[in-house]
């Protein structure tokens, strides 16, 4: 009849695997003991059967012993078979213990670098909170100095443009003033000449005059010369063309 095998893999730390661990410990050990009685017995089988074959005859018991102990010894032969696999089952499951505890080692070598890892990206992350927070006030502050600057700006583009209305009125005033003077220069120029006129009509008019003056002076001269006059005539009449001659200076500086 066939046995029904089951799948069992052995876990390392699983409480079933441990459990089997022990169990085929136990079959080992039991399986070790049977197999000596066993020996014994096949020892004395084999004598008992040599002290048979001397006697003439065999019993139905000696056959039936004989089919036991065949069966005993398939058994057990089988048994040795479990129990080398076995053997070989732990061999792999201790292999594997050590395997999974080398394992387990670099695993908490891992946590261990991990938790450091965390920690250093904890305080990486606080610096980078706080580096963020100063970031944002800075933030801040740009915005605030940028609201002053349009604020500035607004207010300067403001002033540039009154400025620009006032360079066009003044340019508009200058193009004003700038016919004004050209008319000044024109009056004035107008009125030099005028005045230099009436100043050469006054110098003309003073010489016209001398000139009258001298005329009647040279004729009282003559007349005088003919008559025969005294010098005293003569000198005063001089001495008032003297003092005649220097009005007429005086008139022509002022």
């Amino acid at each position: 009849m066939a046995t029904k095998k089951s799948d069992i893999t052995p876990v390392f730390n699983h409480r079933k695997s441990i459990a089997l661990v022990d169990t085929a410990e136990n079959l080992v050990e039991i399986l070790d003991n049977l197999s000596v009685c066993l020996r014994h017995i096949e020892e004395k089988y084999v004598e008992s059967d040599d002290a048979g074959t001397k006697s003439s005859g065999t019993t139905v018991s000696t056959a039936n012993n004989g089919s036991l102990f065949a069966k005993l010894k398939e058994n057990l032969d089988v048994a040795r078979d479990l129990t080398d696999i076995l053997k070989r089952e732990k061999w792999r499951l201790n292999r594997r213990q050590i395997s999974v505890e080398l394992r387990m080692g670099e695993l908490e070598e891992y946590k261990t670098n991990l938790k450091r890892d965390m920690t250093d990206m904890n305080q990486t992350v606080d610096v980078l909170s706080m580096r963020i927070v100063e970031l944002e006030n800075a933030l801040c502050d740009a915005e605030e100095v940028q609201e002053t600057s349009n604020a500035e700006n607004q207010a300067i583009q403001k002033e540039l443009g009154d400025a620009h209305n006032v360079i066009a009125e003044l340019q508009q005033k200058e193009s004003g003033l700038q016919k004004q003077v050209h008319e000044l220069k024109s009056r004035r120029t107008d009125a030099a000449l005028r005045q230099h006129y009436q100043e050469m009509s006054d110098k003309m008019e003073i010489l016209l005059i001398e000139n009258q003056r001298l005329k009647e002076i040279i004729r009282e001269k003559d007349s005088c010369e003919i008559k025969n006059s005294t010098s005293d005539d003569c000198q005063s009449k001089m001495h008032s063309f003297n003092i005649s001659d220097c009005d007429g200076d005086k008139k022509v500086s002022t």
